[in-house]
């Protein structure tokens, strides 16, 4: 039976992560972290199985993924030295590093994305409230204008009605003045 990369790495005081890397370095397998793949001089080591679970339905219930094992007799051919175990100690805490520092980066980016688009959401906001209110106030602005509009129109419609209406009035009243005085 095989042993996984946790397994082999374990008889040397390696992580599984560790045991890769020192078997890319090596030669036994290609590739970069969660795409490995044996190498020529890695098959007659290495045994990978396919599996599948799921019948249908969603993506999430149809996954794929292969497990790697290494036959012992690899062991006889490793040659991990301490040196080797420190180089890639070191390449990991690098890379792990490395993808920190991009997560930081990414993240910093991210919220300066989000925090321009806070504020520029807070000065819209704020447009539209101003605006709100200048159209609330042009609005009061105009409804006194039109009752002082309408109060001039009434008021001048009364001084028309009384311009036209007085010599009428007035024609009437001598009219019925004549009247008395003939009956008198």
């Amino acid at each position: 039976m095989g042993m996984s990369a946790t397994v082999l790495g374990r008889s040397y005081g390696l992580t599984s992560q560790e045991m890769n890397a020192v078997l890319v370095e090596l030669g036994y397998l290609a590739g970069s972290p969660g795409e490995y793949y044996p190498t020529t001089k890695g098959q007659p080591f290495i045994t990978e199985v396919d599996h599948h679970r799921g019948t249908g339905g969603y993506s999430c219930y149809n996954r794929y993924w292969t497990t790697r094992t290494f036959d012992p007799a690899i062991k006889k051919e490793l040659q991990i030295t301490p040196e080797l175990k420190e180089k890639v100690r070191t390449g990991i805490k690098a890379a792990r590093a490395a993808r920190l520092q991009e997560q930081a980066t990414a993240q910093a980016e991210a919220d300066a994305i989000f925090r321009a688009k806070l504020a520029r959401e807070k000065l819209e906001k704020e447009a539209a409230a101003a605006a709100a209110e200048r159209a609330a106030k042009s609005a009061a602005i105009l409804k006194k204008v039109g009752k002082y509009a309408l109060i001039t129109i009434c008021v001048a419609g009364i001084c028309y009605g009384v311009y036209k209406l007085a010599p009428v009035v007035k024609r009437k009243i001598e009219q019925r003045r004549k009247k008395k005085q003939n009956k008198e």
